[in-house]
This record gives structure tokens, sequence and C-alpha cells, in this order.
């Protein structure tokens, strides 16, 4: 996220880069949209329904992530501290 700080990111890309449980990520990045280091924004309806499997549907919505620049600027400081101590 920090090495692409415009791009959107859904949740399942971060379970999958970092091996966190769903029950773990999604209440945190809830936490930090509330805090204002992230946006997020619902899958629209033609990309929603375009991923649809014949027979089954489209199943849920996906969200998607964006860091704010103030995100940004904390993630990158803590990562910094985290390297350091």
């Amino acid at each position: 996220m920090l090495s692409r700080p415009r791009e959107e990111f859904y949740g399942a890309e971060v379970i999958k880069r970092t091996g966190l449980e769903a029950g773990t990520l999604y209440p945190q990045l809830k936490r930090l949209e509330r805090a204002g280091w992230l946006t997020s924004r619902l899958e629209d309806e033609v990309a929603w329904m375009n991923r649809a499997t014949p027979g089954r549907g489209p199943g849920r919505r996906r969200t998607s992530y964006t860091l704010t620049a103030e995100g940004h600027r904390v993630a990158h400081l803590e990562t910094q501290y985290r390297t350091t101590n």
C-alpha cells in the first residue's frame, strides 16, 4: 500500500499478502477509515454483475480502500519507527 498509495485495494488482497484473518482485518480497516486514514468505495454495479458466475450470481459487492494523504504519512512514519526499533 505504501509503494502505491493512490491505488485502490481490496481486503482480500491484504489478506493474501499478510495472512491476516478476515475477522482481524476488516474491523481494522473500518477503524482506519473512521480515523481518516483510508477511504472506501463500494464496487460499482456493472463490475459487480460482470463478476457473476453463471447460475450462481455475483456474490457480495467488493469494497475497495485507498490510503488518504494522512494515512500514507502515518503508515510511512510507523514503518520507519518499526524498522529502527
